[in-house]
């Protein structure tokens, strides 16, 4: 790639703010200035010093490393996501969530939807522990 081609690219500007970078970058600058040959016209003159700013920064600073954007895999949906939370859930809480079924009954919604886990009693024999044994909570 030649020196008038870089348009798009991006120079490491933050390295001016160390001195010694800075100082090269004006003797570069200097000496390109020197080099150019002498302009016959404004136009000239102005590409020259174009030509001479980014051959200085191409030598004394180089270019940034172009930046990758990672873009989300096509086949993380919107309900993956969704999944991927309410398995992150199951993790913390220990219940494993079920989905939601219709129904006009907030108990049997909310039974349907959050089981206990493995180690615990459903809670149709705590009910029945409940009522043999005369308990009333």
């Amino acid at each position: 790639m030649s020196i008038s081609e870089d348009g798009r690219r991006r120079y490491r500007l933050g390295l001016l703010q160390q001195g010694s970078i800075k100082h090269l970058y004006q003797r570069r600058l200097d000496s390109a200035l020197a080099e150019a040959p002498p302009p016959e016209d404004i136009e000239e003159e102005y590409s020259n010093i174009k030509l001479a700013l980014k051959k200085s920064a191409h030598e004394a600073l180089g270019y940034e490393q172009k930046r990758k954007i990672q873009k989300a895999p096509i086949w993380l949906t919107d309900e993956v996501k969704q999944s991927i939370d309410e398995m992150k859930n199951v993790i913390t809480t220990g219940f494993q969530i079920r989905p939601t079924l219709t129904g006009r009954d907030t108990k049997q919604k909310t039974e349907k939807r959050v089981k206990p886990s493995k180690n615990r009693k459903p809670i149709n024999q705590i009910e029945e522990t409940n009522q043999k044994y005369n308990l009333h909570w």
